[in-house]
Order: structure tokens, then sequence, then C-alpha cells
């Protein structure tokens, strides 16, 4: 993204908040303010840009975590680090490798795959190796 890119995304979702109050109840729940006015909404197709910009945004953070947890779980290029536990897609996959700087997930067929850049795949490596990163600055 370019940085008026990233300007126009930033006044997106300010625009956005305005309507929420910003006190949230349990579960991150944001209710639309009491003085909310229908009229200033703008049309599904602007929200739906935006759902798409945001969803590019997360897809790319989600990547980013991965890169960031698994160098700090692949310490040795090459070594295979079993998860413990299998994580189920398509098939089963038991570890994770680094080869010249791109991390692989081991089948049970013993082949190797690019890590999947899934919220199941994130929500996986964050259950398994959180107490890696949890005091991190």
């Amino acid at each position: 993204m370019t940085k008026e890119e990233i300007n126009h995304l930033c006044q997106e979702l300010e625009h956005i908040n305005k309507n929420f109050e910003q006190n949230s109840y349990p579960g991150h729940i944001a209710p639309l303010k009491q003085d909310f006015n229908i009229l200033s909404l703008n049309t599904p197709k602007y929200y739906l840009e935006v759902i798409e910009e945001m969803n590019d945004t997360l897809r790319k953070s989600r990547v980013l975590f991965l890169n960031a947890v698994l160098d700090k779980v692949c310490i040795e290029e090459g070594k295979f680090y079993d998860f413990g536990h299998p994580f189920q897609a398509a098939m089963n996959y038991y570890a994770v490798t680094k080869k010249d700087g791109i991390f692989y997930l081991k089948d049970e067929d013993g082949d190797l795959r690019e890590i999947f850049s899934s919220e199941e795949f994130v929500t996986f490596i964050d259950d398994l190796y959180w107490e890696l990163y949890e005091e991190e600055n």
C-alpha cells in the first residue's frame, strides 16, 4: 500500500468508528451511538470496499505474524520442529521447517508445503507458541 492508500484507509476507519460508542461491552462489542444518524451512511459498495481493504491487510498481518513466530520456532535451518499434534487441513501437517528463509510444513506423506495464511492456521500456531512471544515489548 502506498502512503496515500494507508491515509485513505485510516480516514475510512475513522469515518466508521465515529458511529460507535468508544467504551465497548464484554466481548469487544461496541454499539452504535445513541445519536447515530442513518442519513450519514455511505453506500453499501463503499463499505464492501473497506471490508476488502481490511481483509487484505488482515491477510498480510497473518503472514507476517506466522513468519515472526516460526522464525523463533525454527532456530536451526533444515531441522523439523514437530507440532506435538497435527494441524488438520486437507491432510495432516506434523512439523515445520525453514529452508532458505521460507517456512514449510511436513504433511502426512512426508512432502513439504508452504505455510498457510488462514485464520485457522494462525490460531493453531498462536495456541502452540504463544509463550515464545507473550512477554515481548
